[in-house]
């Protein structure tokens, strides 16, 4: 009998608890207008209330706290600098410098030419 009637007090101040805490806390404050119709507004459509930070939005976004030093940002952008080319080889068919692996600019040009005046010469005839 005695747990039951616990159990029974328990249940009821549960729930006196619960319903208090489910309503809507308005403040007085210089700012609280908007939030409180944001609440009501929320409370209405959905039937919960929004967090404070879905309400807001991006402004809790992380922000620095001081402007980025001229030798700070320096010495981040520091390695990005210009590498040295490790892989010039000279063309084997006509000596100019090119890169490895790469077409010779010099060699495409001069074939590209003599494509195009054979197909000149080709059409022409």
């Amino acid at each position: 009998m005695t747990v039951q009637l616990t159990n029974a007090l328990f249940r009821q101040s549960f729930l006196q608890y619960n319903n208090n805490i489910s309503k809507p806390i308005l403040i007085n404050l210089p700012y609280s207008n908007p939030i409180n119709t944001l609440w009501k507004k929320t409370l209405q459509k959905v039937g919960t209330l929004i967090g404070l930070s879905e309400a807001i939005g991006s402004f809790l976004l992380a922000a620095p706290k001081k402007k980025t030093s001229h030798s700070k940002k320096r010495m981040r952008s520091a390695n990005k600098g210009l590498k040295d080319k490790t892989n010039i080889v000279n063309c084997p068919g006509c000596g100019q410098r090119k890169l490895m692996h790469h077409l010779c600019l010099y060699c495409y040009r001069d074939y590209t030419l003599k494509l195009k005046w054979e197909r000149r010469r080709s059409s022409s005839s």
